[in-house]
């Protein structure tokens, strides 16, 4: 399964995020508390469908 984008509406930290993943791979970076794990935590939640917020 290939991600295209991902978008995170009022979801902890993100208020209003929109992310497009390019072909290949794709490394997230930040600083501490920037929400690198909150977007991986959405993107695990979306695939087993359970509720991480």
């Amino acid at each position: 399964m290939r991600l295209i984008s991902l978008g995170l509406e009022n979801f902890r930290q993100h208020k209003s995020t929109e992310i497009h993943f390019p072909n290949g791979l794709t490394g997230i970076l930040g600083a501490n508390g920037s929400g690198k794990s909150t977007i991986l935590e959405a993107i695990a939640g979306h695939c087993m469908a359970i509720s991480l917020a």
